[in-house]
């Protein structure tokens, strides 16, 4: 009896995946979520995918105006595996909702998110803080509040920083960047995925000149969810100041210190 149980239970999980493969979009490879949209000779696709074509990728045909509705009751009855499932998860939900797991599932495997510090390490999700803690000591941070220092910032370069934040369960990158040529000096702090969250985030940069305790610049912005860590900055998403003021706030040996904050905040609207 045991082992015929356990063959049910395989047989299930393989007919539960071929299933799941049977409502993969075919242009993203991700699964069919309602609405489900066709072409005039039933190719169905994705939401997103349907809207962004004219006409069928592989038939050519128009885009019918009639949806899938047998897909959609079907889809509705079952329930999707995490595509990392191979890797152990064991997570099922709607096709739906998947992706909301699927960003932050612990199984997936994602690349160094400084990977512009030339760091090409790519691995499990769970494996990322003890990456960055052996790779990127002097780049990551569990506080919301950091005192950090730029070396020789007096020796006019071009220069980029990129940081890792992991608080308010949520992980940000600070980037910042020097053109030599502009002087001009911009300052972001995204965070990063696409982990759901109603809570809105801040971030604060302040220089104080270490000869005069009370002459200080503090510089404000918006933590801006990136989707694409690849950007390094998005347009208009960034703060910024000038080099020649920057360097009335190094020390004696031309070192900058300045202290970066992040903090909730519902002052911000519908920003997210």
């Amino acid at each position: 009896m045991a082992d015929q149980a356990s063959s049910s239970s395989v047989n299930n999980e393989e007919l539960e995946r071929a299933i799941a493969l049977k409502f993969s979009c075919p242009t993203c490879d991700k699964y069919l979520y309602p609405p489900i949209g066709q072409c005039r000779k039933g190719h169905a696709f994705c939401p997103k995918c349907f809207d962004r074509m004219n006409r069928c990728l592989f038939c050519l045909s128009a885009r019918s105006r009639t949806r899938c509705s047998v897909l959609e009751q079907l889809n509705e009855a079952l329930q999707f595996p995490c595509r990392f499932a191979n890797r152990g998860c064991t997570f099922k939900t709607k096709s739906s909702e998947i992706a909301d797991h699927e960003v932050r599932c612990e199984h997936s495997v994602l690349v160094c998110p400084l990977r512009f510090n030339n760091c090409d390490w790519s691995g499990r999700r769970a494996q990322l803080i003890a990456h960055c803690l052996k790779t990127h000591p002097m780049n990551i941070y569990f506080s919301p509040t950091q005192q950090l220092l730029a070396k020789k910032f007096n020796d006019l370069k071009d220069r980029k920083y990129f940081i890792l934040f992991n608080v308010y369960d949520s992980w940000f990158r600070f980037n910042w960047s020097l053109d030599s040529n502009t002087g001009t000096v911009l300052f972001t702090m995204y965070r990063l995925g696409t982990k759901p969250t109603q809570m809105k985030f801040g971030y604060e940069i302040k220089f104080v000149n270490p000869t005069q305790r009370g002459n200080k610049v503090v510089l404000r912005g918006i933590c801006h969810k990136l989707e694409d860590e690849d950007v390094v900055f998005l347009p208009d998403k960034h703060v910024y100041a000038d080099y020649d003021v920057m360097i009335y706030y190094c020390d004696a040996e031309g070192d900058l210190s300045y202290t970066v904050s992040i903090y909730r905040s519902s002052a911000f609207g519908g920003i997210s």
